[in-house]
């Protein structure tokens, strides 16, 4: 199985290497990619030997401010696997036009997430989509 992690405040190789180092240990996770410029990490992993809440446990672990931004009631059931202090989480409803209405608009998890970033002395997100 494969799993897209959307993953914001790194901004260099060493973190990234770190969140794959740690990823890659769970027994039963086949690869990790993080890619920088997407903010997302790939993880192929065995389902039988691994969940999708020990991936997330492995990133919470993680010693470095990281952002989480839980769109939805799914996201937000994650919500008390996330005891580290040096990390932020936004939640709001999903972006879908069902629900975009309901709180997604006007709930700045982008600026939010670059203040955080900036505040801890790391690159803001270009968060512009080019070509639209």
């Amino acid at each position: 199985m494969t799993e897209k992690f959307n993953v914001t405040g790194m901004t260099c190789s060493a973190c990234s290497a770190h969140v794959e180092k740690s990823v890659k240990k769970l027994n039963g996770v086949k690869s990790v990619n993080v890619n920088l410029l997407q903010n997302n990490m790939h993880v192929d992993f065995d389902e039988t030997a691994v969940s999708v809440d020990d991936i997330i446990n492995a990133v919470n672990e993680q010693d470095r401010p990281i952002v989480y931004l839980l769109w939805g009631r799914p996201a937000q059931s994650k919500i008390p696997m996330l005891t580290n202090p040096k990390h932020l989480i936004l939640k709001a409803p999903h972006p879908s036009p069902l629900s975009a209405y309901r709180g997604f608009f006007g709930c700045r998890h982008f600026s939010q997430t670059n203040e955080f970033l900036q505040f801890h002395e790391l690159e803001p997100i270009d968060w512009q989509i080019e070509n639209i």
